[in-house]
């Protein structure tokens, strides 16, 4: 379970492309970025980054976000009609209660302006309480006006 989660975060990062936003930093990312990105900015130098970007991509970085609203609503800044978000996060992680400690984060991404248009929903480990991840393609909503 463990080798198909590390799979599924090698095939986000492998679809990266053109301008890239980092939603961590570049040191959390196992190997390397594929030769379609033409250029990196990293989520920490906000509000310092300039333009849009073609892709956005968190591994783990959305899941640990203090106010995953809010980040998502400022990513939008960032984006342009053929934008995309890729993302490997965890949704749930055993606790010592019978209840996991879980983040909505596709949810989260529909009622804060992104579209879900990829989703794929998986656990890690067995037993009673498995940690849970989504990974998953979102792009900014089209709404008819645009």
């Amino acid at each position: 379970m463990m080798r198909d989660y590390l799979s599924q975060i090698e095939q986000t990062i492998a679809a990266t492309r053109g301008r890239c936003l980092l939603l961590g930093p570049r040191e959390n990312i196992d190997g390397d970025l594929p030769p379609s990105v033409t250029s990196i900015a990293e989520w920490h130098q906000y509000p310092e980054i300039d333009g849009v970007f073609d892709t956005l991509l968190s591994i783990e970085n959305l899941a640990s976000s203090q106010d995953i609203s809010n980040m998502l609503q400022s990513l939008l800044l960032f984006t342009h009609s053929e934008s995309l978000l890729l993302f490997c996060d965890q949704t749930a992680t055993p606790t010592k209660n019978a209840h996991p400690s879980r983040k909505d984060i596709t949810g989260s991404m529909w009622s804060n302006g992104w579209t879900v248009i990829k989703c794929d929903r998986n656990t890690i480990g067995n037993g009673r309480r498995p940690s849970a991840y989504v990974s998953g393609i979102a792009r900014p909503k089209r709404y008819q006006n645009q």
